[in-house]
């Protein structure tokens, strides 16, 4: 069995609001991951590229804190 990566994030990352009011959502994070390897450093760079896409410039309204781990 190969590797895994655990990712974890608070509400703020799904919650996260672009101009026009659209929730960037758990969608939001699994269309990010669809071009990345899986590793935890390719996971936080997909989805923090992705949310700051998202917002177009909006200041987050809450904390965004994202974790990945590979788990062995």
């Amino acid at each position: 069995m190969g590797s895994q990566t655990l990712i974890l994030y608070t509400d703020g990352v799904t919650d996260a609001k672009k101009p026009g009011n659209g929730m960037f959502g758990e969608e939001g994070i699994e269309h990010a991951l669809v071009a990345c390897t899986g590793a935890p450093d390719c996971a936080i760079d997909h989805i923090t590229k992705a949310l700051l896409q998202h917002q177009r410039g909006l200041r987050p309204e809450d904390d965004q804190t994202i974790i990945a781990a590979q788990v062995l």
